[in-house]
């Protein structure tokens, strides 16, 4: 079994056999009834409306999963693609007016100034106050954490 997409908005169940040869195709659609419907009594099978490309005649054939994962693989994807086709509907038929193209490339003569600071314009702290003192929170360095007092000390269950 493949699912394929066709550029004309339909996406086609097709059921091919062990070599790779097209047994069936099942089109999904955004209109009319729903190609594929689930069995009443279990969530494995399904039924799928098969439609002859050329006379559009249609059969219904029956599908099973051993599986329950692939089964709800399977629905979750048609339901998607039917989903998909009429969202794309919706977006075909409401074009947004985004406004006229504004052009921003830059003409001949036009330049963009961009000022960086230099290393001379930064003036360096004195190394000293840098290592304790209040300025530590200014500079960027943190004070190395206290001394611990030994070993760890646990906490008895039941004492305090």
């Amino acid at each position: 079994m493949e699912i394929v997409e066709k550029s004309d908005n339909v996406v086609y169940i097709n059921l091919v056999d062990a070599v790779g040869k097209l047994f069936a195709t099942c089109p999904i659609r955004e209109e009319g009834k729903n190609p594929v419907e689930r069995a009443l009594d279990s969530s494995r099978y399904f039924v799928l409306r098969i439609e002859h490309p050329e006379t559009k005649k249609t059969v219904v054939i029956g599908i099973g999963f051993i599986d329950r994962g692939e089964a709800f693989d399977f629905q979750s994807t048609v339901a998607d693609s039917r989903a998909k086709i009429k969202m794309e509907k919706n977006i075909a038929q409401n074009k947004v007016d985004w406004g006229p193209d504004i052009d921003f490339t830059m003409k001949d003569g036009e330049s963009i100034d961009i000022k960086m600071p230099t290393a001379s314009s930064v003036t360096p702290k004195d190394s000293s106050d840098s290592l304790m003192g209040s300025d530590d929170m200014d500079s960027g360095i943190l004070a190395p954490p206290p001394q611990s007092s030994g070993g760890r000390r646990r906490r008895r269950r039941g004492r305090r």
